[in-house]
């Protein structure tokens, strides 16, 4: 078609007519574009009674969301039984008869602003479930919005659910719960828990006592006898362990066994007491340790073993043994030992060994007796392991001294271990008792017997026959010109000048007589005076010479002047 310009011209797009057209030759024309919508419209120019083909040639532009709001949070938790009002605003939603589709439901009573119908406008939700339902907004005679707008219809809450498109939330029954928003069914409680009321978002746990080995269940079955739930939520009971026993239900612990019982089985109700020969002393054991050596028990059920007595033995457990002879033990022995040396027992069942007695000994372990000393040995204290010899000075001549006998005086023992003393032989004594050795005489003592307990005195005129020697065993008399004046005495003396001792054996000796002398000592005699000479006095050591006129004579004890010559002139 050929446009002429000079004509009345109108243009149709679809249904809708342009209010302004211009026609600028016979090949060209503009015109103000109706309000409209749609896609591949129709074009047809009309000219008096003719008209141009219909061409296909205009598509409107497609709606466009930017918001949708009006439900509890904005475009979210959207009432599932239609009652909120959306808002959508946009572009290019048309005049209006627009239809909004949510999630393949239409919305109700669509209603464009009247300020703004292209931009704006409202309807009342739909019935309906479902997260992020999406939003369209169909043009009337046209296009389908584009982009992704949506909105999410409220969940149900946590313990409820519902079914396929059930807009109603059902609350969960008891034995089941549901833990998370907007769920299609309730889940079973799990083993170990329960659920006794409905609309539970989680199952309670089995309290401790109880346990629960199925799902779905309203509550939970205490624990049977013998067995315990120590902790929430278990799905079985736990046999009580050794050493425990429980004998009700709904234990939360088992009860530790008593001192003197005991348990070594899993889930009993009771202990056993311990048996004969054991014995355990705090709770809960699964075993009773047998009595430890020198320990007994002799009835089930004790708590500790009793020490065996002193003088007894414990091995068998469940009693204790008498020690034997020769043997002893302190409390709680497991064993009786044997007396120690310089120890003994006679009898049994003894807590300990007597020492031996003064006069014996024991020198071996478990004597049954002591043992005397022999002779020549003494004990003096208790608990003697050997006996001692006799020291010097002492004997024995009997078993089981307890001292050793003093030598009697005149009598001495050097030796040990002797069964008597010897006596004290010539030339010696013994004034006291209990000596080693006898004594020798002293000088001017002997002893001419045995058994002496004092030397004799030499007489006078006699000395002891070592002189100055000691054990003398006889007296010898003093020689010619020598004398002892007293008894006792070591030496003869010799007689001094001017003396003499004529015979042994002397006291003293004798004074030479006047007209005697001796010029020397131990004289056996005095000399007479030679002729010429003289003495006037006794005990001379020399003769003196005659003066002149006295007479001469042979052996004078004085020179006598001859008469004619006057007076005898003494020495």
């Amino acid at each position: 078609m050929r446009f002429n310009p000079d004509l009345a011209t109108s243009v149709n797009v679809g249904s809708w007519v342009s209010r302004s057209v211009v026609v600028f030759n016979n090949t060209y024309l503009e015109f103000e574009l109706p309000v409209g919508a749609g896609t591949a419209r129709s074009v047809i120019v009309t000219q008096n009674s003719a008209f141009s083909a219909p061409m296909n040639l205009v598509s409107y532009a497609a709606p466009n969301i930017t918001t949708v709001s009006g439900c509890a949070d904005g475009n979210t938790n959207c009432e599932r039984n239609g009652t909120d009002i959306l808002t959508i605003t946009g572009f290019n939603f048309g005049r209006g008869a627009a239809k909004v589709i949510v999630g393949g439901e239409e919305c109700l009573n669509v209603t464009h602003f009247s300020g703004s119908p292209h931009t704006r406008l409202t309807c009342r939700v739909p019935q309906g479930v479902g997260y992020r339902r999406t939003v369209l907004v169909v043009q009337a005679d046209g296009d389908i919005s584009r982009g992704a707008s949506e909105l999410s219809y409220r969940p149900c809450d946590k313990g409820f659910y519902s079914e396929g498109n059930n807009i109603t939330c059902v609350p969960c029954q008891t034995g089941r719960y549901s833990n998370l928003v907007a769920q299609p069914f309730c889940l079973d409680c799990p083993v170990g828990t329960y659920a006794n009321q409905t609309q539970q978002t989680i199952c309670q746990k089995c309290e401790q006592g109880k346990f629960n080995n199925n799902t779905q269940q309203t509550q939970c079955v205490p624990c049977g006898q013998g067995t315990f739930a120590g902790a929430d939520g278990l799905v079985n009971c736990v046999p009580c362990p050794v050493g425990k026993a429980f004998n009700d239900i709904g234990a939360i612990a088992c009860t530790d066994c008593d001192s003197g019982k005991y348990q070594d089985e899993t889930g009993t109700t009771q202990c056993k007491p311990c048996p004969n020969g054991t014995a355990v002393d705090f709770g809960g054991q699964f075993s009773c340790p047998d009595c430890k050596p020198g320990f007994y028990s002799p009835e089930p059920g004790r708590s500790t073993c009793l020490p065996c007595d002193a003088g007894k033995k414990g091995v068998n457990k469940v009693g204790c043994d008498p020690c034997e002879e020769g043997k002893y033990s302190t409390g709680g022995s497991a064993s009786c030992t044997r007396c120690q040396i310089g120890r003994y027992s006679n009898v049994t069942n003894t807590e300990t060994c007597p020492e031996c007695p003064p006069g014996t000994y024991a020198d071996f372990e478990g004597a049954i007796n002591c043992l005397p000393c022999a002779n020549g040995t003494h004990a003096a204290s208790q608990g003697t392991v050997t006996c001692d010899l006799c020291g010097p000075g002492t004997y024995a001549n009997t078993t089981g001294n307890q001292l050793c006998t003093p030598c009697e005086r005149g009598t001495a023992q050097s030796n040990v271990g002797s069964l008597q003393c010897e006596p004290c032989d010539f030339g010696t004594y013994m004034p006291s008792t209990g000596q080693a050795v006898c004594l020798l005489c002293e000088a001017g003592k002997y002893a001419d017997t045995l058994n002496n307990i004092a030397c004799s005195l030499c007489d006078e005129g006699s000395v002891s026959e070592f002189g100055l020697g000691l054990g003398a065993t006889k007296c010898l008399s003093c020689l010619k010109g020598r004398f002892a004046s007293s008894r006792g005495s070591a030496v003869c003396s010799e007689c001094v000048r001017g003396r003499f001792a004529n015979a042994s054996k002397l006291s003293a000796c004798y004074l030479c007589d006047p007209g005697k002398y001796s010029a020397g000592s131990a004289a056996e005699i005095c000399d007479d005076c030679e002729p010429g000479k003289y003495t006037p006095s006794k005990e001379s050591i020399g003769c003196s010479v005659c003066e002149v006129s006295y007479c001469d004579l042979s052996v004078y004890k004085h020179c006598f002047r001859h008469v004619a010559y006057g007076v005898l002139k003494t020495a």
